[in-house]
């Protein structure tokens, strides 16, 4: 049987891409990393294997990378936790950040919808397991929803938000902004719920 070509969906981005072996920053300066499990896939077809890979913003600090801050409570990537790069991962490949990359990386756990409240308390036991759930369930809505549906995800984010940073009240997007077509449909139906409710009475 042929062996499958290997072919990265990282690296298709159109960025200068240097090869870690080649080259390393000769500063402290934070740049883009293309993390890669040495072994594990993302997917596969008949002919191409998708390596699993991700992206990080680092520094070169001490002859190791390490990632740069804010740094989720509970960090369930399979490349990295926190800081520090997992066993069996590399950081094969750096990029120059590009304009706004830097502060997009730094506000990326930030609060994104409004709300008058928004709060989720949960005990020390079960927190894990609701962080993930909130992970996995956007993941899924992000992959699988159709397209006013989507952007409901910003939600889940926002209450993973609150177990991060313990913060029930931050400015952001409405519910319009977020998801215009679901807020319409919202509107909708409870317009049609007042008029069936006029017409009972």
């Amino acid at each position: 049987m042929d062996k499958k070509k290997v072919v990265s969906q990282v690296l298709k981005e159109q960025r200068n891409w240097i090869e870690s072996e080649k080259e390393l920053p000769n500063d402290t300066r934070a740049v883009v990393i293309r993390l890669c499990h040495r072994t594990a896939l993302s997917g596969e077809t008949d002919n191409e294997a998708y390596p699993l890979e991700d992206i990080k913003v680092a520094k070169y600090v001490d002859r190791c990378w390490v990632i740069l801050p804010p740094h989720p409570k509970y960090d369930y990537s399979p490349l990295s936790k926190q800081c520090d790069i997992l066993k069996d991962v590399d950081a094969t490949h750096w990029a120059e950040l590009e304009n706004g990359e830097l502060i997009g990386w730094t506000t990326r756990l930030d609060r994104i919808g409004k709300y008058a409240k928004l709060e989720l308390r949960v005990d020390p036991e079960n927190e894990p397991h609701v962080y993930r759930a909130l992970t996995y369930g956007a993941a899924y809505i992000n992959q699988y929803g159709t397209p006013d549906i989507k952007p409901l995800a910003k939600i889940l984010y926002d209450l993973q938000h609150c177990i991060d940073f313990d913060n029930a009240s931050a400015p952001g997007a409405t519910l319009e902004e977020l998801a215009p077509n679901y807020a319409k449909t919202l509107a909708a139906e409870s317009e049609e719920n007042k008029k069936s409710s006029t017409e009972e009475e």
